[in-house]
């Protein structure tokens, strides 16, 4: 991720930099390295680590992945058959899901995966859920703009929108309480539906750790002072709130689909303006952008058609990677997106493209 900026970078106190994240077990690829973290190359080894009981609960990360595709999580090791036990109840030989990891040219971060805060359990279900804040970086320090809540349903390895039957929660950036639900887009859109798996009503909970969670972001951004617009995703865990990742810039569509319109809070083009950005580049441009009625519904149909998958999965796809190439500006190649969300609907625990 390009960062600007890079003399203030080192001038950022060391205390910003202390940010709680995800513990890495291992890496696995075949040159990169980190101090203290066991490298892992080839399918050998791989299986020896998938052996250790102590690797378990893992989750799998693709070093050059986004959206989750080739994400996999695993609950434990099965000895007596030698076998990887996953999230959804299936099964993988060790042997063969190790070869299948070597097979591919991108590798994984291999991490300790987290465990839900306690008071979202009755909720959420015993599932990971996170909170996406926007946050500009203004003269006057960070400001969270705006909060969602993104919640994994069913057997949803992540909680990713775009999966299908995942929810986004509009949370208040001062309080933390959920102001609005959806579930669904499009016409199947729904609003304020209670969770599909606990029946627990969702509308008007607080969620907790929220001022911790502020704080937080706060600090990690102030990690990166040349990326004036950052979209912090925050776990929380039952050891508190827990970074996972920042994206470059944001997707205005999630937040204007858990807000139900496409205009920007009232304070967002002021703070974006002192950011340095004009109104045209940062606020009408990107929501003109989302706005617009699409030409090419009939990409679904033709990809769905050759790759196999539901027209339903491959709109999901196609939604995803517009807003990537608007987002990020480099966005992903679709034949291979779509392949692996093929695999994905098949049931496959990980897609392997």
């Amino acid at each position: 991720m390009p960062v600007r900026g890079g003399a203030r970078q080192a001038a950022v106190p060391r205390r910003h930099a202390r940010c709680p994240v995800p513990r890495l077990l291992a890496i696995h690829h075949a040159t990169r390295r980190m101090p203290g973290v066991p490298c892992i190359g080839t399918a050998d080894p791989m299986m020896a680590f998938l052996r250790r009981p102590d690797a378990y609960p893992l989750f799998g990360k693709p070093t050059d992945g986004m959206y989750s595709l080739r994400a996999f999580s695993a609950d434990a090791w099965l000895a007596d058959n030698d076998s990887v036990a996953f999230h959804d109840g299936t099964r993988q030989k060790v042997a063969g899901f190790a070869a299948r990891l070597a097979e591919r040219t991108a590798r994984h971060l291999l991490q300790e995966r987290l465990e839900p805060h306690p008071e979202l359990v009755p909720v959420f279900d015993p599932r990971l859920s996170s909170v996406r804040l926007l946050v500009l970086l203004t003269p006057a320090g960070p400001l969270i703009a705006r909060a969602v809540c993104k919640m994994a349903t069913g057997s949803n390895l992540a909680d990713n929108f775009w999966r299908a039957g995942n929810m986004l929660g509009a949370v208040d950036t001062v309080s933390g309480e959920i102001r609005r639900v959806v579930r669904g887009v499009g016409a199947d859109m729904v609003v304020n539906p209670n969770h599909p798996d606990t029946g627990a009503t969702i509308l008007g909970m607080r969620l907790p750790l929220w001022d911790r969670i502020k704080e937080l972001c706060q600090s990690a951004a102030l990690t990166l002072p040349g990326v004036r617009t950052q979209s912090r995703d925050i776990a929380m865990t039952r050891d508190g709130p827990v970074l996972l990742e920042v994206n470059y810039g944001e997707d205005l569509s999630l937040f204007a689909a858990r807000l139900g319109c496409r205009r920007p809070e009232r304070h967002l083009p002021r703070a974006s303006r002192a950011c340095g950005y004009n109104r045209e580049n940062v606020v009408a441009g990107p929501l003109r952008c989302h706005c617009k009625e699409r030409s090419d519904e009939a990409i679904p149909r033709a990809k769905s058609s050759k790759q196999g998958i539901s027209t339903a999965d491959a709109r999901r796809f196609t939604q995803m990677h517009h807003a990537a190439s608007k987002s990020v500006g480099n966005a992903p190649n679709l034949e291979a997106g779509l392949a692996e969300v093929a695999q994905q609907a098949a049931g496959s625990p990980v897609a392997f493209g």
